[in-house]
């Protein structure tokens, strides 16, 4: 997990410098998500824009950005999908900018949960 949670970062911050210091890696459980939409009127066309936000026990939200788990072309996710698979009482594993608090990434430990098939 620790390589997954690495690798988002860094594209994360990939413009500026990275140090692993700057974040703080906790495992927190999913209270509730909510959806958003607004019509985005810029331009000629109108289109209409979903924003997914998951809510976390310790009173923290994430927004969930329109790709998720970039580090891979066959695993990468998109918010619907990030929303859709995420259930109330998962365990999440959120990495959280010591400087503000707000999380930059969050990963479902469901996802990473070895069980063997007999």
């Amino acid at each position: 997990v620790i390589y997954f949670i690495v690798s988002s970062l860094l594209f994360h911050r990939k413009k500026s410098r990275f140090c692993i210091d700057d974040y703080q890696v906790k495992t927190i459980k999913l209270l509730y998500n909510t959806q958003e939409r607004y019509i985005d009127r810029s331009g000629r066309s109108h289109r209409t824009v979903n924003i997914y936000v998951l809510h976390f026990e310790d009173g923290r939200a994430w927004t969930v950005p329109n790709k998720n788990y970039r580090w891979s072309k066959e695993m990468s996710m998109s918010e619907n999908a990030i929303l859709q698979s995420s259930n109330v009482g998962d365990d999440f594993v959120a990495v959280a900018e010591k400087a503000t608090g707000n999380i930059v990434v969050a990963y479902n430990t469901k996802f990473f949960e070895y069980k063997a098939v007999r």
